[in-house]
């Protein structure tokens, strides 16, 4: 892949052990004019970005765009960038359907697909993923894992319990997982999970895992969920404002190194300690509907498929799929 040179100039700028970057210099680099380095700047300036610009020392980037930046995203992941394995749109009708048909087309995988806005963001059981245009990270990671589908089942929990370890990470947020694919922070809902798999009997083809996550904005879910809004952004719950380029990088390298650690079986040690750690329902009193079954008990403990235990007066009940909400 050719980098544009707005790539070339971004990663120029980042990495540059002073900060500054002359334009002299650029244009060297990047073999054009030093008005056409002067025309990229310009076009980064529209795009969000704030620049420096001291005589004799060149430019450097001051702050940036808040929402993603392509350019930003391909200077700082190379090994996807090189072979256009990133797609970022302003508008998509959902991030897992371009995902699914780049990979019907015959793309590499793993490969990357965010939205800066969905139309027609999709969430469990048929749910709409309110996706408004705010600077909240919309995006789907494709894979073609080759794997039996009974290996893959506690595949969601695992990248589910990789955020929050990734969320506390990035501080002052302390995420829990609810089985099987929701994220809350301070008792709200900040993050949604989606994967969905081209399969038969023996073999998982392709994999898309979809992910939501209210960075800046939250959706008012209100009238969905009676008592107040239900849905929380990272900046709200961290008290802080978090810049969702940097944001979406680290991210992005955590979810494709979760996956390699999965994808070569070597995550059950670690999945069952952010399990004791991040889980919402442990010991809760629960309601769990699995097709037409209404299921009330304790949330026990998770089987190593991935099925959640839920212990009422009949026994034992292992939910395989199916959702499950605090009992009031």
């Amino acid at each position: 892949m050719k980098e544009d040179k707005a790539t070339k100039i971004i990663r120029a700028l980042l990495q540059s052990p002073k900060g500054f970057v002359t334009g002299s210099a650029m244009a060297r680099d990047l073999s054009v004019s030093r008005v056409a380095i002067w025309g990229v700047m310009e076009k980064l300036r529209e795009e969000g970005y704030e620049f420096d610009a001291i005589r004799n020392r060149g430019y450097r980037i001051r702050e940036l765009p808040h929402n993603l930046s392509a350019s930003y995203l391909n200077a700082r992941l190379p090994f996807l960038a090189e072979r256009s394995a990133i797609h970022v749109h302003d508008t998509l009708d959902s991030t897992n359907s371009e995902a699914e048909r780049l990979l019907a087309d015959g793309q590499k995988a793993p490969l990357v697909v965010i939205a800066k806005e969905q139309t027609k963001g999709r969430g469990r059981l048929g749910r709409i993923w309110e996706s408004p245009r705010e600077g909240n990270f919309y995006g789907s990671l494709a894979f073609r894992p080759r794997l039996n589908p009974s290996r893959m089942q506690p595949f969601t929990l695992w990248m589910g319990l990789t955020i929050c370890r990734f969320l506390e990470e990035i501080g002052k947020l302390k995420p829990m997982l609810k089985w099987p694919n929701d994220i809350y922070c301070n008792g709200k809902k900040a993050v949604g999970i989606l994967t969905e798999a081209r399969m038969d009997a023996d073999l998982i083809h392709e994999l898309v895992l979809g992910i939501g996550i209210n960075v800046s904005s939250a959706p008012d879910l209100t009238d969905a969920q009676p008592g107040g809004n239900q849905a929380v952004s990272l900046n709200e719950a961290s008290g802080r404002e978090i810049s969702l380029n940097p944001f979406t990088v680290a991210l992005l390298e955590t979810l494709l190194e979760a996956y390699k650690v999965f994808h070569e079986d070597r995550y059950q040690e670690a999945f069952k300690r952010l399990w004791e750690r991040y889980n919402l329902l442990q010991g809760k009193t629960v309601k769990a509907r699995t097709g037409t079954a209404v299921i009330n008990g304790i949330a026990s403990h998770l089987r190593p498929d991935g099925a959640l235990i839920i212990r009422h007066q009949a026994g034992e009940t292992a939910l395989v799929s199916g959702e499950v909400t605090l009992s009031t």
